[in-house]
Parts: structure tokens; C-alpha cells; sequence
């Protein structure tokens, strides 16, 4: 990846800087085959091998998937309108597809072996990229539905495990919110008549729909939302004027020697508060390897940028 930025940085045109993008596509596609060793490639298992090799196969999958999305990520968003870069839609669609199937089959293993906080980081990736592509399709076909379908168990799946997953919470905030989008402007169940509305015309064409998917409103929109929703959680000064005392009326009381002694020493509420809105920000607030993993800053709202910025909303948004 370092040499891929470096090839990019010296480039001057966006196709000379593709050409770069194309050139460490293929080699990350021959170590993600050729390059691999028997017991993580895709020979039958040996059942002499050790427990945790079936793991490591899954692990690799949705690492050399997402490496393929990170290389290409620069020209995902572009990708959707301009067809010089459709090779890195079909790409980046195909590898989110993937990510989701093994993430999919791996939650519903018995022994589905270690947790990875990377496993959800990659499955909310996806998910964003498949609510992408629906949103850009200029028809229907039999394939929206299938790809509709692996983001809503994954949603699912992330569902459940929001409460001890900061990654999973954060995503899943984001992704509900693409999904209301795509169901009011993908598939609407009615039409203006109250009939339900296939994805084929009448005479068995795909139906082409009108585009009406703002992605640079979205993202203002939610990001600003969020950035509202932050800024009215109380400071702790404000949280500690409010408090009221056992039996409901407002403390007066100022707080003894040794509560001050004890919060002089720990502080431990002093960057956060300790309001609701502070503690479920505290809670939830994500892992620093996950930070230096997508710690991107929040880009310009153009389309250009939609899928970095998503990628950032998804990170750091509470």
C-alpha cells in the first residue's frame, strides 16, 4: 500500500495514477492465490491439519478482499459515473461480495473460532459498497435482490452484536440509514396506484428507475445530524447542576474532601462527562488500532469522495 500511495503521489493525471492502481491489483491478486501456501489455498481439508487452519482461511479471504477495495478506493466513488473506472466497480462489488458470504458463513459456524474487530470493520465496507451500487444501478435485475439480501443479514448479524462491538455499533448507525435510502428509491414494494412494482417491465426487460440518490446530501445531512446530536450532550458541569438528590429534589450539597480528593486523582469523567449521552459515546468509542485503520479526515462533500467520506462517518460518528 505505501508503494501504491508513492506511485499515485508521482503520477499527474487521474489515468496515469489508475494505471498504478491496475498495476498493484494484479499483484495482490497473484498473492492472493498463487502466492499463498497449500493450507491456505483452496485444496480440500486435510483433517490432519491443525484446528485453526479453517480459520486462517476465512481470515485471509476477508483480508486479500478488502485489500483489493483499499487499492482501489481512491476511484470506488468515481467508478459509479464514469465508466473509465468501471472495472474497479465490478472489482469492488465482487470483493464485497465475498467479505459478506464468508463473514455470513463464519457467524453461523459453531466453532467460528476467534473474534477480529477487522472482520466487521471489512463487512460494514461492503455493505456500504453494495448500498452504493444498488443506488447507482440504472436497472433491476434478479442480482439486486441476492446483493440486498447479503447486506441485510450482515445488518443483522451486526445488529446483534452492537452492544459489545464499538465497530458494529458505529456501523450499524450508518448503514440503517443507507438502507432507508435504498428502500424508498430501489425497491418501493407500491407505486403511486398502491400496485406492487417488479423489477421487470412488461415485456421482461429490466425496469429502468429514475436516480434520484443525492449521496453528497446524505452525507451532509448525517454528518451534520450527528455533529448536532454530539454537541448537546451536557458538560459535566451542566450534568452536575441538574443532579437531583435521592429523594428527587435538587443536591445543593457541595461534594466532600474525599470525592474531590478521588476525582482529582482519577478523573476519569473529565474528557467525557458522565451524562448518558457522554457514557454511550465513552462505551463506544473505537479501538486506536481501528482509528489508525480508517482515520481519515472527513473529505469534501463531492461525489468523488462519497465512499472515503462514508467509510469516516462510519468511524467516527457516535
Amino acid at each position: 500500500m505505501p508503494r501504491l500511495q508513492d506511485g499515485m503521489a508521482s503520477s499527474n493525471t487521474p489515468y496515469t495514477k489508475y494505471e498504478k492502481v491496475l498495476f498493484y491489483d494484479k499483484k495482490m491478486r497473484f498473492l492472493a492465490t498463487d502466492g499463498r501456501p497449500v493450507f491456505l489455498s483452496n485444496q480440500s481439508h486435510d483433517a490432519t491439519w491443525p484446528r485453526y487452519i479453517p480459520w486462517a482461511r476465512r481470515a485471509i479471504t476477508l483480508s486479500a478482499a478488502h485489500k483489493i477495495i483499499m487499492i482501489h478506493r481512491k476511484f470506488l466513488s468515481m467508478s459509479f459515473t464514469n465508466a473509465a473506472f468501471a472495472f474497479t466497480r465490478r472489482t469492488c462489488l465482487a470483493a464485497s461480495k465475498t467479505i459478506l458470504k464468508e463473514f455470513i458463513a463464519m457467524s453461523g459456524e459453531t466453532d467460528q473460532g476467534p473474534t477480529f474487530w477487522t472482520h466487521q470493520a471489512f463487512s460494514v465496507a461492503a455493505c456500504i459498497i453494495i448500498f452504493l451500487e444498488l443506488l447507482h444501478q440504472e436497472s433491476l435485475d434478479g442480482l439486486a435482490d441476492t446483493q440486498y439480501s447479503l447486506v441485510l443479514e450482515t445488518l443483522e448479524i451486526l445488529s446483534r452484536i452492537q452492544k459489545r462491538s464499538m465497530i458494529a455499533f458505529r456501523g450499524v448507525k450508518l448503514l440503517k440509514a443507507l438502507q432507508k435510502q435504498v428502500g424508498q428509491q430501489v425497491f418501493p414494494t407500491q407505486d403511486k396506484r398502491g400496485n406492487k412494482r417488479g423489477h421487470d417491465n412488461n415485456d421482461g426487460t429490466p425496469r429502468k428507475r429514475q436516480r434520484l440518490f443525492d449521496i453528497t446530501s446524505f452525507i451532509q445531512h448525517f454528518h451534520g445530524f450527528n455533529e448536532a446530536a454530539t454537541n448537546q450532550c451536557p458538560t459535566n458541569a451542566q450534568a452536575t447542576e441538574g443532579a437531583l438528590s435521592v429523594d428527587g429534589t435538587p443536591s445543593s450539597a457541595p461534594p466532600s474532601a474525599e470525592n474531590t480528593l478521588q476525582q482529582q486523582v482519577l478523573d476519569p469523567n473529565e474528557m467525557y462527562g458522565t451524562s448518558d449521552c457522554h457514557m454511550n459515546a465513552r462505551r463506544n468509542m473505537v479501538p486506536m488500532d481501528f482509528d489508525q485503520f480508517y482515520d481519515l479526515p472527513m473529505m469534501n462533500f463531492d461525489n468523488s469522495r462519497a465512499f472515503e467520506n462514508l467509510l469516516y462517518l462510519a468511524n467516527k460518528e457516535i
